[in-house]
């Protein structure tokens, strides 16, 4: 799931994966 948001946004997954580390996802 996680790959597959930065291969999908790019530079954004870098912040959408930050985001879901300090949730815990």
């Amino acid at each position: 799931m996680k790959i597959g948001i930065i291969g999908a946004t790019g530079r954004t997954g870098s912040r959408v994966l930050t985001e879901a580390k300090n949730r815990g996802a």
